[in-house]
């Protein structure tokens, strides 16, 4: 789960943490102050709506750079000079340039470990 600091950040870069004595038995307690001269403060409802949307954004982001990563480890096969090239391999390459797009990403669960999804296969 994204922290409620990151999430306030995602909607308003100006929100800041600040430290003040509460009496806690841990002394200083972060707290967040969130700038009313960039507009009000988000409810609830919004404050949920940006941290499924950030999540879901950190889990393609995950998603693209796992296949930008396949892919790279067969950029020396799409050589023209490169011999007995695999038959499936222009297969295989636009088969993960689809991926992302086949992804439910908002039904996985975050962290993302992208090395349990179905990857196509060369």
């Amino acid at each position: 789960m994204i922290g409620l600091f990151s999430i306030l950040q995602y909607m308003n870069p100006s929100v800041s943490i600040h430290n003040c004595d509460t009496g806690s038995p841990n002394g200083y307690e972060e707290i967040l102050k969130w700038d009313a001269s960039l507009g009000p403060q988000p409810t609830q409802s919004e404050i949920d709506a940006a941290r499924s949307a950030a999540e879901l954004s950190m889990k393609m982001s995950a998603i693209r750079a796992e296949r930008d990563v396949r892919l790279a480890a067969t950029d020396y096969l799409a050589m023209p000079d490169y011999p007995n090239k695999p038959v499936s391999l222009t297969t295989y390459r636009q088969a993960l340039r689809d991926f992302p797009a086949t992804i439910n990403a908002a039904a996985l669960s975050w962290p993302l470990d992208v090395n349990t999804l179905n990857w196509p296969i060369l």
